[in-house]
C-alpha cells in the first residue's frame, strides 16, 4: 500500500502553489534529440518537492519536432525508500515576449497522483520547434524560459537542528513592541532555533537575566511580521498570501535576526510576484544581498537589451533618490547598452560601405 500524501478535505489549506523558473541557454538548445536537463528543485522543506525535466529537442516520437517538458515529483527523505503517492495539481508554461510584455503559453495538467513508479507527468509535444523558430518572441527574453507550477501538500516538518531539551524548566520570553500588548514565546524554542536570540538571551546580557526583549524603540517592527517570524521558528513554514509588502517586512526581520532559511523562503515567494512593473522597487529592497530575488531582478532588468529601464525611465529619478548605489549600477548598465548600440551601428555602417 502506498503512503498517500494527498491532503484530506479538511486540510486543503495546507497545500500551496510553488513555481520554478527555468531558462534554457543557447547551449542547452543545441542538445541532441532525446537528451534532457533538470531545473532547480522547488517546494516546501521536509515535504514533497518538484523539478522540471526538459528535452530541448524532444524525445520519443517527437524527437527534433517539439520541446518535451515534464513535472517530476520528488518525495521527502523519509519516504524515499518506500512506496509513496502524492496527489498534486500541475501546469507548465513558456513565456513569450511581445511588444515588451511577457505572455504565457500554458498547458494545464489538472490533478494527477504521482507515485514512486510514475513520478513525472507532462507533454512530449509541449511546443513545436517550428513555431519557436517562426515566432521570434519565444527567444527574446534571453533564451527559452519555462515555468513549472505545482500545488503541493505539506507534511509535518521534523524539528530542525537538535531536539529541544524538555528536561529544562519552561520559561517564557517577553517581547515588547512599540504598540499593543507584549508577546510571550517559549525561551527554549527561541534559543534553539535562532543563533541571534541564543546569543541575546545568554545570561551575561540584560535580556538573558530578565527574559525580556525590548523592541519598543523600533516602531517599524509590526506585530504581524514578528508573528510570522515566530510561527516560522515553530513550524518552518511561511506564506505571504501574495502580499509583497508583508513579505518584505518579514524578510527584513529575518535578515535582522540572521534567519537565513527564512530569508530564502520569503524570497522564493517574492520571485513568483516579480513583474516588470515591480522589478525596480523589488531590486531597491534587496540590492547588494546576493540572494535569489536580487539575481532574478537583475535578469529581468537586463533582458531584451534592458527594455525594462527604457519603459520605466520616469522611475529612475526615484531610484537615484532612494538608493544611490543601485542608481550607479543602473547607469553603468545604460552606458554599456549605449556603447554596444554604437558599436553595432558602426559595424553595420562598415558592412554597408563594403
Amino acid at each position: 500500500m502506498a503512503a498517500l500524501a494527498s491532503m484530506p478535505a479538511a486540510s486543503q489549506a495546507s497545500a500551496h502553489w510553488y513555481t520554478v523558473d527555468f531558462r534554457l541557454s543557447d547551449q542547452d538548445l543545441k542538445l541532441p534529440p532525446g537528451e534532457y536537463i533538470y531545473s532547480q528543485i522547488q517546494g516546501p522543506e521536509h515535504s514533497f518537492r518538484f523539478r522540471l525535466s526538459v528535452y530541448p529537442r524532444g524525445h520519443g516520437d517527437w524527437e527534433a519536432i517539439s520541446i518535451s517538458a515534464y513535472i517530476e515529483i520528488l518525495p521527502p527523505p523519509a519516504l524515499a525508500k518506500i512506496d509513496w503517492a502524492c496527489k498534486a495539481r500541475f501546469e507548465i508554461s513558456m513565456l513569450y515576449e511581445y511588444l515588451d510584455e511577457l505572455w504565457n503559453f500554458r498547458r494545464e495538467g489538472g490533478v494527477f497522483i504521482f507515485t514512486n513508479k510514475v513520478s513525472d507527468q507532462g507533454w512530449c509535444n509541449f511546443l513545436s520547434l517550428d513555431r519557436i523558430t517562426r515566432e521570434p518572441g519565444w527567444l527574446k527574453a534571453g533564451g527559452l524560459r519555462l515555468q513549472g507550477h505545482v500545488e503541493l501538500p505539506f507534511t509535518d516538518a521534523p524539528c530542525r537542528g537538535q531536539p529541544l531539551d524538555f528536561t529544562q524548566e519552561a520559561a517564557f520570553v517577553t517581547i515588547r513592541l512599540s504598540e499593543g500588548p507584549p508577546l510571550l514565546f517559549d525561551k527554549r524554542i527561541l534559543s534553539e532555533r535562532s543563533e541571534y536570540f541564543r546569543e541575546m538571551l545568554a545570561s551575561k546580557w540584560r535580556e538573558g537575566q530578565t527574559n525580556e526583549v525590548d523592541l519598543s524603540m523600533t516602531p517599524d517592527i509590526q506585530r504581524n511580521s514578528l508573528d510570522a517570524v515566530l510561527c516560522y521558528l515553530m513550524s518552518s513554514r511561511f506564506f505571504s498570501g501574495g502580499d509583497a509588502t508583508f513579505a518584505f517586512a518579514v524578510r527584513k526581520l529575518a535578515d535582522q535576526f540572521c534567519l537565513k532559511d527564512l530569508v530564502d523562503t520569503v524570497e522564493a515567494e517574492l520571485v513568483t510576484m516579480l513583474s516588470k512593473q515591480r522589478v525596480l522597487a523589488f531590486l531597491g529592497q534587496v540590492f547588494g544581498s546576493g540572494g535569489r530575488l536580487e539575481l532574478a531582478c537583475w535578469e529581468m532588468v537586463k533582458a531584451n537589451d534592458c527594455a525594462v529601464l527604457r519603459r520605466q525611465r520616469d522611475k529612475l529619478g526615484q531610484v537615484v533618490d532612494e538608493n544611490p548605489e543601485l542608481a550607479k549600477e543602473v547607469m553603468k548598465l545604460l552606458a554599456a547598452r549605449g556603447k554596444k548600440r554604437r558599436w553595432e551601428s558602426s559595424g553595420s555602417s562598415d558592412s554597408d560601405s563594403s
